[in-house]
């Protein structure tokens, strides 16, 4: 009797100490960073001929030819996209349950429930003695 007990103790506890699982998680990067340039340049330039140019300065007139008068100019259109995406929290992976993962899930609580029952029904002299000691 005594020993129909430890077993079903030590199956108990075994059963309590291989049930149990903790959930795995797959590390992520944290933030990830995509960012795209785009560059364009054109030109805009204004070249002009002129054949006579007369300035005068105090007292003194200075007349030249085939002055080119231009002007050059760069345009520089940049575009710039940056997208930032984080994920906080990482997630559990998700696979398929193997046969006794089942198992415990659908039916271990009813099997554990029929065993405590009996186990309390086969010591239940033993156990009726023990409540009148304290009682």
């Amino acid at each position: 009797m005594k020993r129909l007990f430890y077993i079903a103790i030590i199956l108990l506890v075994s059963a309590i100490w291989f049930g149990c699982s903790t959930t795995k998680y797959i590390p992520l990067e944290s933030v990830r960073y995509d960012t795209t340039y785009v560059n364009k340049y054109q030109y805009d330039s204004i070249y002009k001929r002129d054949s006579i140019v007369v300035r005068d300065k105090g007292d003194t007139v200075f007349i030249e030819k085939y002055r080119y008068l231009y002007r050059d100019k760069l345009l520089r259109d940049t575009l710039y996209f940056s997208k930032t995406d984080s994920i906080h929290v990482p997630y559990p992976v998700e696979r398929e349950l193997t046969v006794w993962q089942e198992f415990r899930l659908k039916w271990f609580n009813a099997l554990v429930a029929v065993f405590l029952g009996l186990l309390v029904w086969t010591f239940r002299t033993p156990l009726k003695n023990l409540i009148r000691r304290f009682i």
